[in-house]
């Protein structure tokens, strides 16, 4: 029997933001979802919140469901907490998927920047924010489609309590380096960015490919940060491609490409 396919959010989304992809695996597999804690319904509360709060989570919600083993498809944030739940859990991951995330913790200019995006939030609400933001996570907002996506977007991002939404900044920002664990991550892995991703470059996840040794990595054009609802059908081919084992670089897949980051020494 397939594994269930575990889908884990970026910030600051919810579950939601998978439409695409549990439209079209949910007659192949289990899949979940959730809204993470902070986001849409996901748990939440007064203290202050580590990424591990969020494997906590994920790990009591596996559990109760009595599921054993995932594929694991982490996005930006869902990425990070993907490669916790990997170091803590190895056993329970049948194979790795990291969308449009990075290993490496904040920089102290990375740091000042999201004092600097509470700052405003505590101030002036949500509304510029996710304005802000809603354009910083797509390749572009000037074709009609675009448009839309960016609403949609924004109103993922308004559906959040902004203290919520602050909490989970300071959840990000207090992330430890997980640089060094990536060679101990032994299940086969793939890592798809978006070849305009303005949040995390397609550098700095080709960088976090080549350092994991069973690794693929995509890079799809005309996609930003927001590639699974950007390019939905090139997404879901190279996921279920990936997933079942099948060869991954093919024609169809000519707007991106694949490397194995082992062929690319220096």
């Amino acid at each position: 029997m397939n594994s269930p396919i575990l889908f884990l959010h970026g910030f600051p989304f919810n579950g939601s933001i998978w439409k695409p992809q549990i439209e079209y695996f949910q007659n192949k597999r289990i899949v979940l979802a959730p809204d993470l804690r902070g986001h849409g319904s996901g748990p939440k509360g007064n203290t202050p919140w580590m990424i591990l709060d969020f494997v906590d989570d994920l790990h009591e919600l596996l559990s109760k469901a009595k599921i054993e083993k995932v594929v694991l498809c982490g996005h930006s944030m869902g990425g990070y907490i993907a490669l916790e739940f990997i170091h803590k859990y190895p056993d329970m991951i049948e194979s790795l998927v990291l969308v449009g995330s990075r290993a490496d913790a904040d920089a102290n200019e990375i740091k000042d920047q999201r004092f600097k995006t509470l700052e405003k939030i505590r101030s002036e609400g949500l509304e510029k924010f996710a304005d802000d933001f809603s354009k910083m996570v797509l390749s572009d907002v000037k074709s009609d489609e675009k448009k839309e996506l960016k609403c949609y977007v924004r109103e993922l991002i308004l559906k959040n309590d902004p203290n919520d939404v602050m909490m989970v900044i300071g959840a990000l920002a207090s992330r430890k380096d997980s640089t060094l664990t990536l060679k101990e991550i032994s299940c086969p892995t793939m890592v798809i960015v978006g070849a305009d991703d303005k949040v995390t470059s397609w550098g700095v996840n080709h960088s976090m490919a080549r350092r994991i040794t069973n690794c693929h990595f995509a890079k799809v054009a005309s996609a930003g940060h927001m590639v699974n609802i950007e390019q939905p059908e090139k997404f879901n081919a190279l996921l279920d491609t990936f997933i079942n084992n099948q060869p991954i670089y093919h024609k169809e897949f000519s707007n991106g490409y694949t490397v194995n980051p082992l062929a690319l020494q220096h």
